[in-house]
């Protein structure tokens, strides 16, 4: 090997590490946010493990009272797969994340029950995702992106 040789082999290697050093900063912070991620989803399960008292201070969607001795509860996990499985079946077909969100919100206003959390668009998302729910079964999966069907029914995107 040539002095010439040697010299590129050399420049190349120093490249790669280089390259190596840069991708592995990149992965310390992926999983410095994905422990984020892991954090806040444990946060979620806990809160919704947690009983919660019965409400009667919540509004209906008109901003009124839901009722003279109304009092609203707050769903489980299971609750809410089973009542985002029921919106997918009434529908008959695959809906974006916003629009099962606003049916399930008008569903839950309806029968007295609320969300765990916020109550936001997010929560939904959370309560589909099998990473914070490692040993539910699910009648529901993700199609793409934002948009959900049911396990049974809806065919997997091409």
């Amino acid at each position: 090997m040539g002095h010439s040789q040697s010299q590129e082999l050399t420049g190349s290697l120093e490249d790669r590490a280089q390259k190596l050093e840069n991708d592995l900063g990149d992965l310390r912070r992926r999983i410095t946010k994905l422990e984020e991620q892991l954090r806040l989803v444990r946060a979620l399960q806990k809160s919704i493990q947690e009983p919660s008292p019965a409400k009667s201070d919540a509004t209906t969607a008109d901003g009124g009272q839901p009722g003279a001795g109304v009092k609203t509860r707050r769903m489980s996990h299971r609750e809410i797969i089973e009542m985002i499985a029921n919106v997918l079946t009434e529908a008959g077909e695959p809906l974006k994340l916003d629009e099962i969100f606003r049916r399930v919100k008008a569903k839950s206003l309806a029968d007295g029950t609320e969300m765990p959390g916020q109550g936001a668009r997010g929560n939904i998302a959370v309560h589909l995702s099998p990473a914070a729910y490692p040993n539910a079964i699910y009648p529901v999966k993700r199609m793409r992106r934002g948009v959900y069907g049911l396990e049974d029914r809806d065919e997997d995107p091409a």
